[in-house]
């Protein structure tokens, strides 16, 4: 019963902040990742993999960065056991590093656009 509390609570925790977040503010844009004219909001042009700024500055425009304190991005990472991506330098960017800005529609993360499950994911990183 133990080990099944250690493990859930994390992720009830991060659901939870997660939420909180995102109540407290009145400055989340409606925007979907999903629609196609939406490209210019990140992208110089509709065609292009070119971004209108870096990555972080362009997530921190329509999302509260609040929780910065615990998530850091922008810094390099001790640890990355799932081998996630990061920039060149080696640094946590939010927009490809947790997240996937452009998941297949219908995959099983695609809702929170998480890069995979939070277990591994916070794992990765983090000790517990």
């Amino acid at each position: 019963m133990a080990k099944i509390v250690a493990v859930i609570l994390p992720i009830i925790l991060v659901i939870l902040n997660v939420f909180l977040v995102y109540a407290e503010s009145d400055s989340v844009k409606p925007f979907s990742h999903f629609s196609s004219d939406n490209c210019s909001v990140c992208h110089l042009s509709h065609s292009a993999k070119s971004l209108t700024k870096d990555p972080n500055s362009i997530c921190k425009g329509c999302h509260p960065m609040s929780h910065e304190k615990d998530h850091k991005v922008g810094i390099k990472t001790k640890l990355n056991r799932a081998n996630l991506p990061l920039d060149s330098e080696g640094r946590i960017v939010c927009a490809y590093t947790c997240h996937n800005m452009h998941p297949e529609k219908g995959s099983t993360f695609e809702k929170n656009l998480l890069r995979t499950d939070p277990d591994t994911l916070c794992l990765s990183c983090h000790e517990k």
